[in-house]
């Protein structure tokens, strides 16, 4: 945005006169054009003066209204940058609170039902209560609620570093 607004202010100072001012000092030595002999005591000056007037300024204020044109689409793709930001950062929110819940029903419920699934299916099957193919299916039971459980931390994780993410930049 603020190189956009110094193109702008380069295009205005062109619409200014322009004055340059020169002053030439020299030596000759030998024959001039004039069929006159020099030596290096003799010195030739002079002055320049120049004035710049522009006359053709239509091209400067196009560029300049063109300038202003990008400024506001700058301007316009910046908020809607924020706005997909803030939503973006809303949506993580929604999510990490989501997932809190998630983790709570899990702790409170899922896993201690898998751990006494577990502590049940081995008192069965050393008291010949089941034969190892129940157990192994109930093992499997337990174990993929425990899978899932880490999943449901890894999404929270996730989450939580996406909402604490812009915090920190």
């Amino acid at each position: 945005k603020r190189a956009n607004e110094a193109a702008i202010q380069v295009e205005k100072a062109a619409l200014f006169p322009e004055i340059t001012l020169g002053y030439y000092s020299m030596t000759m030595q030998g024959m001039g054009a004039d069929d006159v002999q020099y030596g290096s005591g003799v010195r030739f000056q002079s002055f320049q003066l120049n004035i710049g007037i522009p006359v053709f300024n239509g091209a400067n204020r196009a560029r300049r209204a063109a300038y202003k044109i990008n400024g506001t689409i700058l301007a316009n793709q910046s908020e809607l940058q924020k706005k997909e930001l803030e939503q973006a950062k809303l949506a993580f929110q929604n999510k990490y609170q989501n997932d809190v819940l998630v983790l709570k029903n899990y702790e409170s419920q899922v896993l201690p039902g898998a751990k006494s699934m577990i502590k049940t299916a081995d008192k069965q099957l050393f008291k010949g209560e089941i034969n190892f193919m129940e157990w192994s299916w109930i093992m499997q039971q337990a174990l993929a609620s425990r899978l899932d459980y880490l999943e449901k931390v890894k999404s929270y994780n996730d989450a939580l570093i996406q909402v604490l993410y812009p915090t920190i930049n």
